[in-house]
């Protein structure tokens, strides 16, 4: 029997060999060596095979191919090659979605920036120009000697740089 039917068999019905060794009543190594041609099946091994198979698999036809390990080595390494060109444009799309994200994330620490660096300017100067205001305005006035209309009645003195503040009680005094 050709070892490469019992293999073709578990392949098309995706079954170990360990599986298939069991449902046979034979040891993996067993099988293993069928499937390499280096041990032919007992007849009653033969009829187990036949009844899990089906004439189907045992016929002797042309179907199964014989491939040297030259082109299926060559057909992997294609699909390898294909495999790893797919990875490599997945990748290469990744690292550019990465890319514009890392480039829109400046862009906004950037625009923060601006908007914090303008905000401190504007508080800066409208602090300035109140500052400016009250110096030429708000804090030139005249001081005035005499009562000051407040709860109490009270005036101001003057005598050389000091200044005094009077309050008269409710007394008039």
């Amino acid at each position: 029997m050709d070892g490469r039917k019992i293999i073709k068999y578990r392949v098309d019905n995706c079954i170990s060999q360990s599986e298939l060794a069991e449902k046979l009543h034979v040891s993996r190594s067993t099988l293993s060596r069928w499937e390499n041609n280096k041990l032919d099946p007992t007849e009653e091994d033969m009829e187990r095979i036949r009844a899990l198979f089906g004439d189907s698999y045992l016929e002797d036809s042309a179907e199964i191919e014989e491939k040297d390990t030259d082109s299926v080595i060559r057909e992997t390494s294609d699909r390898i090659d294909s495999i790893l060109y797919q990875v490599s444009k997945i990748e290469a799309n990744q690292s550019s979605f990465d890319d514009e994200k890392i480039k829109t994330i400046i862009r906004h620490k950037r625009l923060q920036s601006s908007v914090v660096i303008i905000t401190c300017l504007l508080i800066l100067a409208l602090v300035f120009f109140t500052w400016l205001f009250w110096m030429n305005h708000g804090l030139r006035g005249e001081i005035k000697e005499g009562p000051i209309e407040m709860g109490n009645p009270s005036y101001f003195t003057m005598e050389d740089d000091s200044v005094t503040v009077n309050t008269v009680n409710n007394n008039g005094r």
